[in-house]
């Protein structure tokens, strides 16, 4: 079972931006390893700080259902914007969207005062 957690890659060099990176899958499983890890050590190796997400899924059974992922992208984007002078995103395949969403509206799901926590996983630098 997903849960929202966030994996921050530094660079050795950095240029001052990051990449807020969501790996797809269909919404039945998150392409961490075969995905979002590759692509958070080619930007680290131009020099972008890249934050990995992990996100709940549909079909989980998680109270807010298929507004799960869209909730988690909203929560992860806000620290990571409090943390960074410029954000981008990164996301493959469905979850795209989720992403899409909050950058365009990012008041347009409400966040259940519950769902609040994120959990930061630590990856210090690309070679990690």
């Amino acid at each position: 079972m997903a849960s929202l957690a966030i994996q921050r890659f530094r660079p050795g060099n950095p240029n001052g931006e990051a990449v807020l990176i969501a790996g797809g899958g269909g919404y039945k499983f998150i392409g961490i390893g075969c995905e979002a890890w590759p692509v958070a050590r080619w930007l680290n190796s131009n020099g972008y700080t890249a934050y990995v997400l992990s996100y709940r899924l549909p079909e989980e059974n998680w109270q807010a259902g298929h507004l799960a992922p869209l909730q988690d992208a909203q929560r992860a984007i806000r620290p990571v914007r409090s943390f960074e002078r410029k954000v981008q995103c990164w996301a493959f395949q469905q979850v795209a969207i989720c992403l899409a969403w909050p950058l365009s509206d990012p008041i347009s799901a409400p966040i259940p005062r519950r769902t609040r926590s994120i959990r930061w996983c630590r990856k210090s630098t690309a070679s990690a």
